[in-house]
C-alpha cells in the first residue's frame, strides 16, 4: 500500500497532487529546472491536451512550484521544504511508481 511511501512524500501529495498528469508536468519543470516551457512543448512530451497542461501549470503556479511569464513556465519552488518535498516526490516516482499513482487515486476526487 501507499504507506511503503515516506510520510512527507504522501502528505506532499495528499495536500497538492490532485492527478497523474498533474504530477508529470511536475516532473518535466523539475527535471529540466534550467529551462522554461510553454503548454504546447510540455504536451508535446506528454501527448495530452494544450489546455489541460496549462490548467496544471498554472495550479503549480498557485501552489508557489512553479512560476510563469511571457506564457512560458519555469519550476519555482517557494520554499526550500516545497523543493526537497519535489525532489522526494520525484525520487518516490521514479522507485515507486505504482505506490505514487495509488495514492493519487486514493484521494477522493473533488469532483463527486
Amino acid at each position: 500500500m501507499p504507506s511503503e511511501l515516506p510520510s512527507s512524500t504522501r502528505e506532499f501529495i495528499t495536500r497538492h497532487i490532485v492527478s497523474v498528469e498533474e504530477l508529470e508536468v511536475l516532473l518535466i519543470l523539475h527535471e529540466a529546472n534550467d529551462r522554461s516551457w510553454t503548454a504546447l512543448e510540455i504536451n508535446e512530451r506528454l501527448r495530452s491536451q494544450e489546455s489541460s497542461i496549462a490548467k496544471w501549470l498554472d495550479a503549480l503556479v498557485a501552489l508557489g512550484l512553479a512560476q510563469q511569464g511571457d506564457g512560458r513556465y519555469r519550476y519555482a519552488p517557494a520554499s526550500a521544504k516545497l523543493a526537497r518535498d519535489t525532489s522526494a516526490l520525484a525520487e518516490a516516482y521514479r522507485a515507486r511508481r505504482i505506490k505514487v499513482i495509488e495514492l493519487i487515486f486514493a484521494k477522493p476526487s473533488e469532483s463527486l
